[in-house]
């Protein structure tokens, strides 16, 4: 994983963080913030991610991968958050 700061702004690029992970690493760093971050594996695992996202504070997230791929519908956690969701597929890389 990847912390990116520039000029105030966040940005968590995630890889493949596994569930497991994610709970440890929010249990670990509490202080953990970001704007935004990239959907670990490629739009998988909403429910964790939803924890993570809301642990660290994201209010963007993408999900990176080729136009072969289709994507889960937005989840319902993002939609109640305020939370954007893009795709690299349909927005580009």
């Amino acid at each position: 994983m990847l912390d990116v700061e520039s000029e105030g702004r966040r940005l968590l690029l995630t890889g493949d963080l596994m569930p497991a992970s994610m709970d440890t690493l929010v249990n670990a760093e509490p202080d953990l913030r970001a704007d935004a971050m990239l959907w670990p594996h490629h739009g998988h695992e909403p429910d964790s991610v939803g924890r993570f996202a809301a642990a660290v504070g994201a209010k963007v997230l993408v999900t990176s991968s080729g136009k072969s791929f289709d994507p889960e519908p937005l989840p319902a956690w993002a939609k109640v958050r305020g939370i954007a969701c893009y795709h690299t597929a349909s927005r580009g890389p």
